[in-house]
């Protein structure tokens, strides 16, 4: 789901994470997909505007991360999220264009 290469500022305290710690903010990744998508600044957050969409989300805290850090899996659209703090991200890709 991450596009893009190389350094951005980290100026959100919470990203999307790829399956290497590739971190990417979570409102331009998930426009990317959905281009109605609200703006949005926290795992809870992401969680409640799909659940706005009506769609079956399902959360789970990230085993051995810190408080707040949430898989998050939609499992119509085959979506498993992670959504962590920058402190967790080995790297920061810009969002897609």
């Amino acid at each position: 789901m991450l596009l893009g290469s190389g350094p951005v500022a980290a100026e959100q305290s919470w990203y999307l994470m790829s399956r290497h710690g590739e971190c990417s903010p979570i409102t331009p990744a998930m426009r990317h997909k959905m281009p109605d998508f609200p703006d949005v600044q926290s795992a809870q957050a992401l969680v409640q505007a799909l659940r706005d969409r009506k769609m079956d989300v399902r959360s789970a805290p990230l085993p051995g991360a810190p408080d707040g850090h949430l898989t998050v899996r939609v499992p119509s659209l085959g979506w498993t999220l992670v959504v962590a703090r920058a402190d967790r991200c080995s790297t920061f890709v810009p969002g897609p264009r």
